[in-house]
């Protein structure tokens, strides 16, 4: 079973560049880490865990796409609203599945839907956070630092 941290550092892999010749690192979205927080999983709900923590992963890695295809479209809140607002309905359903798959064969886990909101980051963020805690990078049980700004500051 492949229980690899959640978090995508998109940024890193993909840098934009501006007219100056500077590096300018493009917006991403940051999510809370899944694996690290669940219980242990049966072995019976493992793969179907699995499946749904790739999932998670796929999406990031999508909505961090999307960020760069439609930079400086649809005005100062479509990131926020049609990118990172969709980004968390996903995530939701997919931890909603999660919590499913593991109560099917053990005590159901609860709490891990709060983990479905990301933060939007880089330029042209807005410097607006969605809301929720960014995730660790490593398997510990960290929570990260937690940002709150209000959008449109």
């Amino acid at each position: 079973m492949s229980l690899v941290d959640c978090a995508v550092s998109y940024d890193a892999l993909h840098a934009g560049h501006s007219t100056d010749g500077r590096t300018q690192a493009n917006p991403m979205v940051e999510c809370p880490t899944v694996r690290d927080r669940l219980p242990a999983v049966p072995a019976q709900a493992a793969a179907e865990v699995d499946q749904n923590l790739n999932l998670l992963d796929r999406r990031i890695a999508e909505a961090n796409e999307r960020l760069l295809t439609t930079a400086g479209e649809g005005g100062p809140n479509f990131a926020q609203n049609a990118i990172v607002g969709t980004l968390r309905d996903k995530r939701l359903t997919a931890l909603e599945r999660i919590e499913i798959a593991i109560g099917r064969h053990a005590a159901r886990p609860t709490g891990l839907t709060r983990l479905a909101s990301c933060t939007l980051l880089g330029p042209g963020s807005g410097d607006n956070s969605g809301s929720g805690d960014n995730g660790s990078d490593g398997g510990d049980k960290r929570w990260g630092r937690r940002r709150s700004r209000r959008p449109g500051r």
